[in-house]
């Protein structure tokens, strides 16, 4: 009768310390993470960290009309890297611009990410592919940030 309530007391420990220890992992910068929670969570730390202008929700309807905030299954297919917000690589190539200088030093000092350093594979994680995609929206936000969900799908669905 005592081992079996050690042994019981010994598995119930290694549970919860399993449990603790994987809730103590930010899933936004674990690749192939996905569902709304994580999306959630990526749009929340660019939101809070005031690196990017107010979007108007538009990241989100965005991750919405690609991936269902990652649950399709088109989200991390074989051979394309692009993430929850599925970001091409031409666009995750634009995403490193010149140009857009003062939000990669913003998110060097914010996240401790080097933005030139990156790879379109760490678009991956879904807080890489949502900086990736804010960075490369940042350029045309007031056109995109206008659109509604069917406005938004119908626009992609032609470029």
């Amino acid at each position: 009768m005592n081992f079996v309530n050690f042994a019981i007391s010994a598995l119930v420990l290694i549970v919860s310390i399993s449990i603790v220890v994987s809730q103590g992992v930010d899933q936004t910068l674990v690749e192939g993470t996905y569902g709304k929670d994580v999306t959630e969570a990526s749009l929340r730390k660019m939101q809070r960290s005031g690196v990017f202008p107010d979007d108007q929700n538009f990241m989100r309807r965005l991750a919405w009309v690609e991936t269902q905030f990652g649950e399709s299954s088109k989200t991390y297919r074989s051979g394309y890297d692009g993430g929850i917000w599925q970001l091409d690589e031409v666009y995750y190539a634009h995403s490193k611009s010149q140009s857009l200088s003062q939000f990669h030093d913003a998110i060097a000092s914010n996240f401790s990410i080097n933005w030139k350093n990156t790879t379109w594979r760490d678009c991956r994680k879904p807080f890489y592919s949502a900086l990736g995609a804010r960075l490369y929206f940042s350029v045309s936000q007031h056109f995109y940030s206008s659109l509604d969900c069917l406005q938004l799908a119908t626009h992609l669905l032609k470029y």
